[in-house]
């Protein structure tokens, strides 16, 4: 989930440098904790005053695949807790309850479809241009967005012809291309055309890219935001209760990089956390969401060449979020009383206990438990190539 251009992507350190025993189990294990005169023995001066200037709780850990070699360690969590701008998202109540249902992307490396398309309805129910939460095709986007690869990702599985881009890609064709229909079957099939719809299509206005997390964050008050979540194995056998932290046992390996939409923020076990909505079923995390850390920090050391396509260098060090994207739409809600039934429909949300006009969409503190909404039925900035879906 990264954008086309390509940087410079440093070269793999010497392992030998490091004591034997250490050594040894991050060949064996695929992972290793590392204190900072060890980490020191091996990492460049100025890498190393990068990671060690931090306010850093515990070792640092190392995760290395034999091709990609990672460094990851943790903030101090009251340091965190401390920014004014967590303090404040922490009070809201945010994106969770308007962001649709769960959906399945089942095997097809599909994340940049869901994730650009729930940005889409949720921000559309944001701001009352829909009732409910409509979900958008993924379907379609797989046919045009770049149907030159149908059928040519290496890394779909055998019998798919499904294939890997990012969420920018997305956007970029609903924008050029006059948006993307509604879903009209949710039981995806790569190999078979997307259904017909004869409504017109949902466009968009425009996309916008931040940098940071503290943008994203800041931008968080008025919409979801997409973003790719550095994926590790670990992640789809974590408990409904548990925090993603990143690679912290042996045996975790790096896929890649995966789509989701950050709904919300939240103090979760004593720290700050981002309430991630995923597109692969609710069997995995909380129902499908996932709560990711955004105390860990890591910094990509070295990798060999061919891996180098595949990995987004990190001159600094980063969280575990990135490529931070959201739709813009400048459409209005029709005023109240236009429109065939818009009385009934203002009515109705009365009866519901929710706003009936825009101004009164924004969020408010969690703990005055303000917002309500009708029940679900149911329920990327470096690319090189995405491994994962």
């Amino acid at each position: 989930m990264v954008d086309s251009e390509y940087v410079y992507v440093p070269v793999r350190p010497d392992l030998r440098r490091l004591p034997k025993h250490i050594s040894s189990r991050l060949k064996k294990n695929l992972f290793t904790e590392i204190t900072s005169k060890q980490l020191k023995q091996f990492l460049d001066g100025s890498e190393f005053k990068k990671a060690e200037g931090t306010t850093r709780k515990g070792l640092f850990k190392l995760s290395d695949n034999g091709k990609i070699l990672m460094l990851f360690w943790q903030l101090e969590p009251t340091h965190q807790a401390r920014k004014q701008l967590y303090k404040e998202l922490v009070e809201l109540d945010l994106w969770e309850k308007l962001s649709g249902p769960i959906r399945d992307q089942i095997k097809h490396i599909l994340c940049w479809a869901y994730s650009s398309t729930d940005l889409v309805s949720a921000l559309r129910c944001i701001r009352l241009l829909d009732d409910d939460f409509v979900p958008l095709s993924t379907w379609y986007l797989h046919s045009h967005v770049h149907p030159e690869k149908i059928g040519n990702d290496p890394t779909a599985l055998t019998g798919h012809s499904c294939y890997a881009t990012n969420t920018r890609e997305a956007f970029k064709f609903m924008l050029n291309h006059g948006g993307v229909p509604k879903e009209r079957d949710v039981e995806f099939d790569c190999n078979e055309d997307h259904p017909a719809d004869p409504e017109p299509n949902i466009t968009i206005n425009s996309y916008l890219t931040f940098d940071t997390l503290e943008e994203a964050l800041a931008q968080l008050r008025k919409q979801p935001i997409g973003a790719s979540l550095l994926e590790f194995s670990e992640l789809w056998n974590l408990k409904k209760d548990a925090i993603y932290y990143g690679p912290t046992e042996a045996d975790s390996y790096l896929l890649g990089y995966h789509g989701v939409d950050i709904v919300d923020i939240q103090f979760y076990n004593n720290e700050v956390v981002a309430l991630c909505k995923f597109s692969n079923g609710t069997h995995v995390g909380r129902d499908g969401y996932f709560r990711v850390s955004l105390g860990t920090r890591y910094m990509m050391i070295g990798c060999d060449e061919k891996s180098a396509e595949t990995v987004r260098p990190t001159p600094t060090p980063e969280p575990l979020l990135c490529n931070f994207i959201f739709p813009v739409i400048h459409e209005t809600p029709k005023p109240e009383g236009e429109g065939e039934g818009e009385a009934e429909k203002q009515e109705l949300k009365r009866k519901r206990g929710e706003p009936t006009h825009e101004r009164k969409r924004r969020c408010t503190p969690k703990r005055q438990n303000l917002r309500r909404r009708r029940p679900f039925h149911d329920h990327g900035d470096k690319k090189k190539k995405q491994i994962s879906g």
